[in-house]
């Protein structure tokens, strides 16, 4: 039953990624989002793959990003500039998004409840948590995701879209 409330985000978060992404150009994608501090829709589109990398991974898939391309997305990573080279094309990651959303929702349907307990050891992330396991961490980073999709929608709005 917990895979079902973990389908439930990852399917909403969809709905807002798919909302905020439609029509995006890459121009669109790299411009600041008028913050300081703050990361382009690029960036946090990229970011979100990392994570989705890493949530693939604990359900035994394989993330979409190469090692090169975590770096330049990864926590901690340059922001990316409206001029910027190393950024990979906002289709790319909007076709990431798509392809490991379908990914992750098959797997999802297909969990063994008593996968969602398994203990993860290492836990993926740097955060120690009471309850390490497979469940925990598709949690914590679906609420990660959608952290970053508001700030994709917040960006656009400021874009004028």
């Amino acid at each position: 039953m917990y895979n079902l409330y973990l389908l439930a985000a990852l399917q909403y978060n969809k709905l807002n990624l798919d909302r905020n992404t439609e029509g995006l150009t890459q121009a669109e994608s790299l411009a600041a989002p008028g913050t300081a501090g703050g990361n382009c829709i690029n960036w946090n589109l990229g970011h979100i793959l990392v994570y989705r990398g890493r949530m693939l991974e604990a359900l035994g898939g394989k993330p979409v990003l190469n090692q090169a391309e975590v770096e330049l997305y990864q926590r901690g990573s340059s922001a990316l500039g409206p001029d910027s080279k190393e950024a990979l094309p906002v289709e790319r990651l909007v076709s990431g998004i798509k392809q490991t959303g379908e990914e992750m929702q098959t797997r999802l349907r297909e969990l063994d409840p008593a996968q969602v307990d398994r203990v993860l050891d290492p836990f993926p992330i740097a955060r120690p948590v009471e309850l390490p396991t497979v469940g925990t961490f598709l949690s914590m980073m679906l609420v990660h995701e959608s952290y970053h999709a508001g700030q994709i929608g917040l960006t656009r709005r400021l874009q004028g879209k």
